[in-house]
Order: C-alpha cells, then sequence, then structure tokens
C-alpha cells in the first residue's frame, strides 16, 4: 500500500522536496502603532530586518514554467542566433539582401554565402573565414538561414543564394512537438 508523503517525515525525500527559505524585509520605523511583528518572527539585530521562515516546495514536478530555460535547454541559444539574425537583417548595416533573375524567375529576398561570410567576419569578432563559415553553417543547420536552390543546409562561401526563414518558423517558437492530432 502506498503512504502518504508528509512534511514531518524524517527520509530524504521530503528534504528533496521542501527547503526553507528565508526572506529579509527591511523594517521601517512605525509611530503611534502596534508593533506589527508576530511570534513567529524573529529580528536580526545586526542587520534589523525582520526574518520570515516559509516552508516552499522546490521540485514541483507537476508544474511546468515556459520562460524556465532549464525546461527548454537549446533557448538560450536559439536566442543568442536570434539577436544575430535580426542585425543582419538591419536595412543600414546589415546584410545587402536583393532580388535576383534566375532562368524565367525572379527570386525576391536572397544574399549570397560571400555576403554572409564577410559580414560575419566585419562585424563580429571572428579572425578567420574558418570560424564564420562553421557559425554560417551552424545558423543553417538550426534552420534560421535556408539555401534556395540545394536541399543539403551548408553554407558555401561563394555565390550561392540563400535566404532567412521566417521568424514564425524559428525554432524558439516550436519548442515542443504539437501532440493535438497524435491520438485521433
Amino acid at each position: 500500500m502506498a503512504r502518504a508523503l508528509s512534511v514531518t517525515d524524517d527520509d530524504s525525500t521530503s528534504e528533496q522536496i521542501i527547503d526553507m527559505v528565508r526572506l529579509n524585509l527591511q523594517t521601517t520605523p512605525v509611530t503611534n502603532q502596534t508593533n506589527l511583528t508576530t511570534e513567529y518572527d524573529q529580528t536580526d539585530d545586526q542587520q534589523q530586518t525582520i526574518i520570515n521562515d516559509f516552508l516552499l516546495p522546490m521540485n514541483m514536478g507537476l508544474i511546468y514554467d515556459p520562460n524556465n530555460e532549464s525546461e527548454q535547454p537549446n533557448l538560450s541559444t536559439f536566442r543568442k542566433m536570434e539577436y544575430l539574425l535580426e542585425k543582419m537583417q538591419d536595412e543600414n548595416n546589415g546584410l545587402p539582401i536583393k532580388s535576383v533573375k534566375s532562368f524565367m524567375s525572379k527570386i525576391p529576398s536572397v544574399f549570397t554565402g560571400a555576403d554572409l561570410i564577410q559580414w560575419i567576419l566585419k562585424n563580429l569578432d571572428v579572425d578567420d573565414t574558418i570560424d564564420s563559415l562553421h557559425l554560417a553553417n551552424l545558423m543553417s543547420s538550426h534552420g534560421y538561414v535556408l539555401p534556395i536552390d540545394d536541399h543539403v543546409l551548408t553554407v558555401k562561401n561563394d555565390g550561392t543564394f540563400y535566404r532567412f526563414q521566417t521568424p514564425y518558423f524559428w525554432p524558439s517558437n516550436h519548442i515542443e512537438p504539437d501532440n493535438i492530432d497524435y491520438g485521433k
């Protein structure tokens, strides 16, 4: 039979679940009022603060916080890449984005791999072409930079055309897979 977990249990699971949190509240002088401290409050004489001890659950596995980066380990990497992409798409200091004519068609909003590598070398603290190619290939493999004519997600330092992915499809916007149609 399963036993209910109690706060008063003296085993290690209760130590993992509950931790003491100490809040230091600044005291202000109160005139013509009663003392607001209770019998449960302690006063730290060195700092003149009221110390309240509260029991708070630390590891609540049932609560999901989408803003917690420990739940989404790649989120900080995505944010850094997206910040870099926003700088690349700047109208004044960004990549030269143009429309090019191909055989019987026009391809809008593209840039070359050579332009991307030169922008990285010029604007970032990158010393050589190999490092800038590596960074460009990381952005391509994460789905931020897409080749126009090729299906392989690599960036070449030549005249191959590339396009930025629409921000709606950036990986940071779709962290967890959708389970809506899974059970149907």
